[in-house]
């Protein structure tokens, strides 16, 4: 494959889509408006389990999905609510305007939180002549189609051959042309792609990254997350504690060893006593004096080096343990953990709510 930018095809790819979906939507303006709502409503009720596991860039899909389908303002708030968890604090506002314009009933509570949140924006950003009325902003990008992942997939592929043949400007390039596109389209299979060109050149904490990154957003192939969560584990180096512990083990082996040999040393040296006091003969009550002399100095000596090694297992462990020997748990949208509630909510179907917590 030639070394085309990815925007370029991106770019016609998302126009011949662009057509489609609007002769499409068309032709399906006679479905009734029912399943449209319906479906709308599946959307977001995975939006909001995604954005209660904290997976915000899936939640704002399905938020737009949603919105594409039954263009409610709830919608614009809950993407409004995901970017500004995201810390996109201009994404936010712009969709939280478009919120404040297109509903009609304002709870207060999240009315005021919406103003006071606006409007610490545009201060923090010295805008002194900001507009009153939400700007007519593009709705968000939609997933990259088949043949645009082709692309980025080959681009990847080329990425790698100029890596391992030297031309690293040119990778370089690649791979911000791969992440430009990211950025506008959101598509988690882009973090996926760049994780596995990274990998492939050996770019360990780069690869580390955009797979934790990839994992984040809760992807539906379970074979692409299998592998992703195996090559998180591979790669993700040992807590630091780990390496004091072999240490300590050789430490308290031969500490325990010392002091067994001590004992040892010591029973002896007793026999030899007891038998020099049972002793008549003077020539044998010397011969025992001199042949326990050895054992009982040895066993002192193997007590304090046993006892020695001993305490320099415990500080080894005692280092160990506290600078962590447990590996943290991969990246994983497992249970979600929930929020505490620290202002006003907003209802969702399905028994969800949203925070709108969080300071700007």
């Amino acid at each position: 494959m030639g070394r085309r930018a990815v925007s370029g095809g991106v770019l016609r790819s998302w126009f011949l889509r662009t057509i489609l979906l609007l002769a499409l939507a068309a032709t399906m303006q006679v479905a009734p408006a029912s399943a449209e709502e319906e479906s709308a409503i599946a959307y977001e009720e995975e939006g909001a389990r995604l954005f209660i596991a904290k997976s915000y860039e899936g939640a704002i899909k399905q938020f737009s999905l949603a919105y594409r389908l039954d263009p409610k303002p709830r919608y614009l708030f809950n993407i409004a609510q995901a970017y500004r968890r995201m810390g996109l604090a201009a994404e936010a506002t712009e969709y939280y305007q478009r919120y404040l314009n297109d509903e009609q009933k304002f709870d207060p509570t999240i009315y005021a939180d919406i103003k006071i949140y606006i409007e610490q924006y545009y201060a923090s950003q010295e805008v002194k002549d900001r507009p009153r009325t939400a700007v007519d902003a593009p709705e968000p990008a939609p997933l990259l189609a088949a043949e645009e992942l082709i692309d980025a997939e080959e681009l990847i592929s080329q990425y790698v051959r100029d890596y391992k043949a030297g031309n690293n400007a040119a990778a370089t390039e690649l791979m911000e042309q791969i992440k430009a596109v990211y950025e506008k389209r959101h598509d988690a299979m882009l973090l996926y792609y760049i994780a596995s060109g990274y990998d492939q050149v050996k770019l360990n904490k780069q690869t580390l990254i955009y797979y934790k990154r990839f994992l984040a957003t809760d992807p539906a192939d379970a074979t692409l997350r299998a592998r992703s969560i195996r090559r998180v584990e591979q790669l993700t180096p040992p807590p630091p504690g780990q390496k004091f512990i072999w240490p300590s083990l050789g430490l308290g082996i031969a500490g325990l060893a010392g002091v067994f040999t001590g004992v040892g040393l010591f029973v002896q040296s007793q026999d030899n006593f007891n038998q020099f006091v049972n002793a008549m003969a003077e020539t044998d009550k010397r011969a025992l004096r001199d042949r326990g002399q050895g054992p009982s100095v040895g066993s002192t000596i193997a007590y304090a080096v046993g006892g020695s090694l001993l305490t320099g297992a415990l500080v080894f462990a005692i280092i160990a343990g506290k600078k962590g020997v447990r590996q943290p748990p991969t990246v994983s949208p497992s249970k979600p953990k929930v929020d505490a509630v620290s202002s006003g909510l907003t209802p969702l179907p399905g028994g969800f709510a949203l925070t709108l917590g969080g300071k700007f």
